[in-house]
């Protein structure tokens, strides 16, 4: 990867594919942020880490010294991303195969031939993909984080890509927002956010009650010389036009603005 780090990939899919293409870059705007918040010694939470791209480069920013949590409930993403973390000796990731929501227990989960649109609650593309289903254990982050050694650490930014699970993992993630006040990077996929039959007005006055009240759409333009740029709009959530949108949230509380201040238009 252009960031100095191995991974993995199949060329059957797309995803993989794609990485290659690029150059080995994955999520330009993404890869922005956590180069903007992660520094040596952060902690960093990376939830739907696929096969463990922001992971590794997770482990790379955050140093010897740093801690990343990559959670993943596909067993054949989990073995990739293990497959990485390995290759390239990441010694401070704590992976962990689960899904993770708003209570302990187990969920139904759908596999699907695109690794990466696995879920338990898959959209009207994901639906005809679908391969194989089983029973994951499931978990809250809350309770996932009191196990491992965080404290004391600062953890600036949470990532999260769980194809429509996002409100229902918000909710068991409260103590950790209360705690550290993290960025979040998530992905807003509308079709699956209807799949689960979660509103996305509910789930947008859900982050207001935990103090998130600024988002911003993600994305990479042409800047000076024509290098990409990260560039932040705000956005209501609402009257998108695309699929999915990639979105930053930011907490009222902190001061997680300072470092992503100039790139808002």
């Amino acid at each position: 990867m252009k960031d100095g780090f191995w991974m993995q990939l199949d060329p059957r899919q797309s995803v993989d594919r794609e990485m290659v293409a690029r150059g080995g870059v994955w999520e330009p705007a993404l890869r922005a942020v956590m180069k903007r918040y992660l520094r040596p010694g952060d902690a960093f939470v990376d939830v739907g880490a696929h096969k463990g791209w922001a992971s590794c480069l997770g482990a790379r920013l955050t140093g010897p010294g740093g801690l990343v949590v990559s959670v993943d409930p596909d067993p054949r993403a989990f073995a990739g991303l293990m497959a990485n973390i390995v290759r390239n000796e990441f010694a401070t990731v704590q992976a962990c195969q689960c899904a993770l929501g708003d209570a302990d227990g187990e969920l139904r989960l759908s596999l699907t031939r695109t690794i990466g649109n696995t879920s338990a609650f898959p959209n009207h593309i994901a639906r005809s993909e679908v391969v194989e289903e089983l029973t994951v254990r499931c978990t809250t982050l809350d309770s996932l984080l009191r196990g491992l050694d965080i404290k004391g650490r600062d953890l600036p930014l949470i990532k999260m890509d769980a194809e429509g699970a996002e409100p229902t993992i918000w909710d068991g993630m409260q103590a950790t927002l209360s705690a550290f006040k993290p960025a979040i990077a998530l992905e807003i996929n509308y079709a699956s956010l209807q799949a689960a039959r979660r509103d996305l007005g509910e789930f947008k006055t859900a982050m207001e009650q935990s103090g998130y009240t600024r988002w911003f759409r993600m994305t990479v333009q042409s800047g000076v010389w024509g290098r990409p740029q990260l560039s932040l709009k705000a956005t209501d959530l609402f009257g998108e036009d695309e699929l999915l949108i990639d979105v930053l949230a930011i907490p009222q509380d902190g001061d997680r603005m300072a470092a992503i201040r100039p790139f808002i238009h």
